[in-house]
């Protein structure tokens, strides 16, 4: 019995750690207590060790891993969390052994272990091994998190001009696995005016404005793209059609902080075309 109550309290505390840090302190002190009546438990060394890196107190995060290895020698998961507070740390080379040591113990088959390699790969400016290693955690998690297909674009963009087709293949694979997401579409967008590809951006953003409930935002951009591509009269329009929209929103959202700041962006735009 008291085990099966360990085991329901560190699952509960490991969705309170997912969900919020405002109670660490609490957290920590709850977990020290459970310590000293289960000394031999390696999970609640692993959770205490996962909320000190949390509030950036490294040195006992390592203290309480340490003696998790102690109690369990080859559980791999004790590798990856030295890898997380070594990467917090910004001793990036030391995190990247630890991942490939997770890694190698759990065969390759973890994408948010590969998604934290690929991320200290790309601080030390591996992109191809980082662009691979995204690779492998989309290829695991194909519908999993939109990140995985922004970081691994980013590191083709990276790598030079001869990738770019490459990496947008990535990103609209992204929208095909994962449906029309908007940091996606809108990463796209900026990737096509980066080659001054205005049609192609104002393409994408016609998906954006077709499916969006409020479109004055997206209005503003096209007139934007639209002023990039010197094309002002349609500009113009665009901007003019972004104030319609605002001006047909409930009373309660024009007064919002954000709408007044839109609308006043949008006037000084129009200003500076009608000038």
């Amino acid at each position: 019995m008291k085990k099966i109550k360990l085991m329901l309290f560190c699952l509960f505390l490991a969705g309170r750690i997912g969900l919020g840090h405002d109670d660490l302190t609490r957290q920590i002190y709850t977990l020290s207590s459970l310590i000293k009546q289960y000394p031999d438990s390696t999970e609640l060394y692993m959770q205490r060790a996962e909320l000190f890196r949390l509030c950036r107190n490294f040195g006992q995060a390592f203290d309480d891993l340490a003696v998790a290895r102690d109690l369990n020698p080859g559980m791999a998961e004790i590798d990856l969390a030295r890898g997380r507070v070594l990467l917090d740390l910004d001793s990036l080379w030391e995190a990247r052994y630890f991942f490939n040591t997770f890694l190698e113990k759990k065969q390759g088959q973890a994408a948010a272990a590969l998604a934290l390699k690929a991320l200290v790969e790309g601080k030390l400016g591996l992109y191809v091994a980082a662009e691979a290693d995204y690779g492998r955690a989309v290829a695991l998690q194909p519908t999993g998190f939109p990140e995985y297909y922004l970081e691994r674009a980013r590191m083709l963009i990276a790598l030079g001009s001869p990738y770019f087709a490459e990496a947008i293949a990535v990103l609209e694979e992204g929208l095909k696995q994962m449906g029309p997401v908007i940091t996606l579409q809108i990463q796209l967008i900026d990737y096509e005016l980066d080659q001054r590809n205005f049609e192609g951006a104002l393409r994408r953003l016609q998906v954006i404005l077709e499916s969006a409930t409020r479109k004055e935002k997206w209005l503003k951009k096209r007139g934007d793209i639209l002023m990039q591509a010197g094309r002002l009269r349609e500009a113009e329009k665009s901007y003019q059609d972004a104030l319609t929209a605002l001006q047909k929103l409930p009373p309660y959202r024009r007064t919002s902080q954000s709408v007044r700041d839109l609308e006043f962006q949008i006037k000084i735009l129009l200003a500076q075309i009608r000038d």
